[in-house]
């Protein structure tokens, strides 16, 4: 075969031709394209869950102060002295931007761990703010 004298090793299915310049480019232009949709999806996914975990921290913490303000007794004996006060959302909603911030750093390098973590807190406490809600 005359493709394989010079050094071409060509395709799967015909072993003596390479594929055409404009061919190859196109599979590597799909290659990077496929990783920049995936990683983008991947970051939007990251984003909202972050943006979850905050929106669930001043959810609880509002429903804290409300609850506190009404009546209702605060059990974790940590939170109970800011409980009625605007402490408690400064403490509760600035860590959790700081660990938003934080996982999205670490995404870069674990996503799917990260994604995995955000998701189990943000369920978490999601399942907490439900069960505080019928509580009430």
């Amino acid at each position: 075969m005359a493709g394989s004298a010079r050094g071409n090793k060509g395709s799967r299915l015909n072993p003596g031709c390479k594929p055409p310049l404009p061919c190859a480019a196109l599979g590597v232009v799909g290659q990077v394209a496929s990783r920049l949709v995936g990683s983008l999806v991947m970051k939007r996914i990251i984003i909202a869950l972050a943006m979850t975990l905050v929106v669930l921290q001043v959810a609880d913490s509002f429903l804290t102060m409300w609850a506190t303000n009404h009546g209702y007794q605060e059990v974790n004996s940590i939170v109970t002295p800011i409980a009625h006060t605007w402490w408690l959302p400064v403490c509760k909603v600035l860590p959790a931007i700081g660990v938003s911030f934080l996982m999205l750093k670490l995404a870069r390098r674990f996503p799917k761990t990260v994604v995995f973590g955000l998701s189990a807190a943000s369920a978490f406490l999601a399942i907490v703010l439900v069960a505080n809600v019928f509580e009430l």
